[in-house]
């Protein structure tokens, strides 16, 4: 009897393999000989699960989008306003050892993305959605009484993002220059100045 092959299964550990070797090497340093062998396939199998090694990098990134999506609704269910605002950058801040690695594999796509329109479209498309987000939470925020009216909303969320971008790249470089209790601090010492005295 033929072996059953689930085919997501093998797309997610493809993909999963090509994250760890874009995290260590970068995307362009990521071959699909490198990626065979880390995701333990014959060089000439990924051909089955991806069309080249653009969708692969591609779907990594998206991957990595993803799951901050999904660690964001669960980490913000029941929150309002600065919780919820502060709980969404815990997620998108490089504070794990699992967001550490994408925060790798994020910075090495960027380099992709400045001569790929579609990566780039992908990345501006999550920080745009991120950013609204933000916005949200920084509203209700004021219409909670957290945060004076006076506070310009776009200008602190642009802060708020340049900031968690700020790290992402620290991380990746730097990791010994943003522990997870440097972050958070910085992080605090940002909402914290937002907040009605």
């Amino acid at each position: 009897m033929p072996k059953i092959v689930d085919h997501d299964d093998r797309r997610a550990a493809i993909v999963a393999a090509a994250k760890r070797l874009i995290a260590a090497n970068g995307a362009e340093g990521m071959t699909m000989r490198d990626l065979a062998t880390e995701a333990g396939y014959a060089n000439g199998a990924l051909s089955y699960y991806f069309a080249g090694r653009q969708e692969i990098v591609q779907t990594a990134f998206e991957n990595v989008v993803a799951a901050t999506d999904d660690r964001i609704d669960a980490a913000s269910v029941g929150l309002r306003g600065l919780g919820a605002l502060r709980a969404m950058c815990c997620e998108i801040l490089p504070l794990t050892k699992t967001t550490v690695l994408e925060s790798r594999v994020v910075l090495a796509l960027w380099q992709f993305a400045a001569s790929n329109p579609s990566m780039a479209s992908l990345d501006n498309a999550a920080i745009d959605r991120w950013t609204q987000a933000l916005r949200g939470h920084l509203r209700d925020a004021i219409a909670d009484g957290e945060v004076a009216e006076e506070v310009p909303v776009e200008l602190k969320v642009d802060v708020l993002m340049h900031f968690m971008v700020g790290m992402q790249v620290t991380a990746a470089l730097n990791p010994d220059a943003a522990s997870s209790a440097v972050q958070r601090s910085m992080l605090d010492d940002v909402i914290g100045s937002w907040r009605t005295r």
